[in-house]
């Protein structure tokens, strides 16, 4: 009986070590943002003393606002339970794009425990990495933001309708930013790369569209692919997808340098058969209420052909030219591109002639959305 007493009492004693040490916090040096440690943390969260516990449990719109709020206050680690992971486009989506957040590191753990409960849960650790700025040195690039975007806007027509808004900061956007081809320039992954110093990679485009088209009361998010950003419109359209990175290709020495259209309005379909556009997250489809806007360029300036026509193509042609129109662009159906596609440059030289201009030319041919761009160089 002695014996049976002994055993009960030292399988009462481990239970209750387990219990205590089972559901407790150890704070410990960051052990926890690195994925080599997951086996030690079935069962323990290790976390560190700044660490900021998100509350899962609020409506998604004042979560994003407590994340906005430990971003502003430069909180280097984060966690959230159950959760699905907050990506480059959501910490881009929040104020001013965070543009003083320069990296962040992610790692999952499951089957772990919080202090309040002791069921399993899967829990998000981040890691956060801020550019060495002041408060000084913050409130100033803010307002180096602010006004570049009241500058932009300026230049956006009081009537303007959401098509014509939207066309007006895409240009803008693309006439004010270059490309970052070193893709390592301070702020060119956020809206300041891309509004104050004119270097920018696809999320600072991305970004600064955002904040842009939400000024003038127009709702727009920013959408993922693995390796790609660029964004969507709430327009109560289909083609809801303007990508601004590449619609404004940097000219070579020998070229001018034009805004294309190519990638203004369109419909996920088009988007998701583009290269490096496979949606990972953001660009949720709206719900259309009666007829769908029509927000592609092309279709909405009347210069899509449903199938190919020489003399269409030609009038098309004249028509931009006498529009004095840098840039003369055209889109057809699938049906009709192989015909356009088979052109040669000779064939193109004498329809570009035929609508009234002659010489040296540069053509392009876009075979993922059927676009041809003509540059006729000026004289």
């Amino acid at each position: 009986m002695r014996k049976i007493l002994k055993v009960f009492i030292s399988l009462l004693f481990v239970l209750i070590l387990v219990l205590f040490f089972g559901t407790r916090i150890y704070k410990q040096a960051v052990p926890a943002f690195s994925p080599s440690e997951e086996s030690d943390v079935q069962n323990y969260v290790y976390l560190s003393e700044d660490t900021v516990i998100l509350d899962e449990t609020l409506p998604e719109e004042e979560l994003l606002k407590q994340l906005e709020k430990a971003i502003s206050e430069r909180a280097e680690h984060l966690v959230i339970r159950d959760h699905p992971l907050f990506e480059w486009n959501d910490l881009l989506s929040l104020d001013y794009s965070s543009f003083w957040l320069q990296e962040f590191g992610t790692a999952t753990y499951p089957s772990s425990r919080l202090p309040e409960d002791r069921e399993d849960h899967t829990l998000y650790f981040y890691e956060m990495t801020y550019y060495p700025l002041s408060e000084e040195e913050i409130t100033k690039m803010k307002a180096e933001i602010d006004s570049a975007v009241n500058e932009i806007l300026s230049a956006v027509p009081e009537n303007a309708d959401i098509w014509e808004k939207t066309k007006a900061v895409h240009d803008m956007l693309c006439q004010r930013t270059e490309y970052d081809e070193t893709l390592v320039l301070p702020h060119c992954h956020n809206a300041y790369g891309a509004l104050v110093n004119g270097k920018a990679v696809c999320s600072g485009y991305a970004a600064a569209f955002r904040i842009l088209m939400g000024k003038l009361g127009v709702e727009c998010s920013i959408t993922v692919s693995e390796d790609h950003a660029w964004n969507h419109i709430d327009a109560n359209t289909y083609e809801s997808y303007i990508d601004v990175t590449w619609d404004d290709i940097d000219a070579s020495e020998e070229e001018q340098e034009h805004i294309f259209y190519d990638f203004f309005g369109l419909t996920k379909e088009e988007v998701e058969r583009i290269d490096m556009h496979t949606i990972l997250n953001g660009g949720e489809e709206e719900e259309i209420t009666g007829e769908p806007a029509v927000f592609n360029y092309f279709r909405h300036e009347g210069l899509y052909m449903e199938e190919y026509d020489r003399e269409e193509l030609i009038a098309l042609l004249r028509r931009q030219l006498q529009e004095e129109k840098e840039l003369l662009s055209v889109r057809i159906s699938e049906e009709g591109y192989e015909t356009l596609r088979s052109l040669s440059g000779e064939e193109l030289g004498e329809i570009l002639y035929e609508a009234g201009k002659g010489g040296y030319f540069y053509y392009w041919f876009n075979d993922d959305l059927c676009v041809l761009n003509i540059d006729p160089e000026t004289d």
